[in-house]
């Protein structure tokens, strides 16, 4: 946000505060959206796992459908998470390993459900019995996880910061009022005042700093 630099006091005081709480509630949506996709992912994966070994175990081609669904879902959820963290290379870091995990997983995934069908289910079977697609499935739970945590992170760092702005805000923004009501008592007692009141810089940094967290 550009200050400008003709703003009342008392009206650039009430913008922004109405703007910050705004964009504190922008910071908690998009935390929310992410976080929500993270867990899409996570039990979209179940749902592919589970939809695998139901087949393995019985051979009912019903078990498939949560494969299948799995597996037309999360490009497009791996798709929403890589936009909602682009400003984030950390997290983008993250999730080009985890869609290297994925791939990997989901095409074991597939090489034991053709295993099954083209030399039947019990070579199938003892595949899955080495463990391997639950070690993926591990080491993608644990990259969400990260994520996770680095949404929460991110999250409480900015709610603190906003809470010692805010504090500092207030106490220049308290002192530019009490300045404006003393020039306007002045005014109205018949003296003359070259500049109309106005806020402080440094209480409109204060909003421009916390808005680029």
């Amino acid at each position: 946000m550009r200050y400008d630099r003709s703003f009342p006091s008392f009206a650039g005081v009430a913008y922004l505060t109405i703007q910050w709480a705004y964009d504190a509630g922008q910071w908690h949506a998009h935390t929310h959206e992410v976080q929500s996709n993270i867990q899409s992912i996570r039990a979209t994966m179940s749902e592919a796992s589970a939809g695998m070994r139901g087949f393995v175990l019985t051979s009912q081609e019903s078990f498939l459908e949560p494969f299948q669904a799995a597996l037309a879902r999360i490009q497009d959820r791996l798709r929403d998470l890589r936009n909602l963290t682009a400003d984030n290379p950390a997290q983008q870091r993250r999730l080009g390993e985890l869609e290297g995990l994925i791939q990997t997983n989901l095409q074991y995934r597939a090489s034991v459900l053709q295993l099954a069908r083209t030399q039947g289910l019990e070579p199938a079977r003892q595949v899955v019995l080495t463990g391997e697609g639950r070690r993926g499935m591990d080491a993608i739970y644990q990259v969400l996880e990260d994520m996770s945590a680095e949404e929460d992170r991110l999250l409480t760092r900015r709610q603190d910061m906003w809470k010692a702005s805010n504090s500092r805000f207030w106490v220049d923004a308290a002192g530019d009022l009490q300045i404006n009501c003393n020039t306007l008592r002045f005014s109205l007692l018949g003296g003359k005042v070259s500049k109309p009141p106005r806020i402080s810089l440094r209480a409109a940094s204060l909003y421009q700093t916390t808005s680029k967290l």
